[in-house]
């Protein structure tokens, strides 16, 4: 009997590990200091690609522009990687967030499920523009239809939020300025 219990307990912890790491991806955007922190790793206008893999390893899929790897997607975590056309030094231009794929092969196809911190302010799909913009420190947030966009010539990161036509967030891209 004892023995029962054990396993069924080794069981049930093995199964809480396996939710509980699944969610432990974090990402922190500053945006007046333009850096996004994915777990411990910093990520700034100047880091290149090489560096994402190594600390993060191999994405899932890498998709090609013109001929170049543009797309570094890590499909399981809910996130890509994008860098730059004509960008000789590979810097990493863009990071996009998946919370609905939406048959858009540049994104994740698989749903971000860690946790999304906008200088101080968690985000979750459910949010709506104006809780981000009046929470966070993006200077103004314009949305035309169901694409949203902060100023790009305002200070800090930049940012697009691609939403349903209900008001939930398809995507978070969130972008260094050369």
């Amino acid at each position: 009997m004892h023995l029962e219990k054990a396993f069924i307990a080794c069981i049930v912890m093995s199964l809480f590990t396996n939710v509980f790491a699944q969610n432990t991806e974090s990402i922190k955007v500053n945006v007046l200091k333009e850096e996004v922190v994915i777990n411990k790793m910093v990520i700034t206008k100047k880091t290149t690609i090489d560096e994402v893999i190594k600390a993060m390893g191999k994405p899932e899929r890498i998709e090609k522009f013109a001929g170049k790897d543009r797309k570094y997607i890590y499909d399981s975590k809910g996130y890509a990687f994008s860098t730059a056309p004509n960008n000789p030094k590979n810097l990493v231009e863009s990071l996009t967030i998946t919370y609905t794929y939406d048959n858009d092969k540049n994104v994740a196809k698989e749903k971000f499920r860690g946790t999304l911190m906008i200088d101080n302010f968690m985000v979750t799909e459910k949010n709506t523009i104006k809780e981000i913009a009046d929470k966070t420190d993006f200077e103004k947030i314009e949305c035309f239809g169901t694409m949203c966009a902060s100023d790009p010539k305002a200070k800090g990161i930049v940012t697009m939020i691609g939403m349903t036509e209900s008001g939930d967030i398809l995507q978070i891209v969130f972008g260094f300025k050369p």
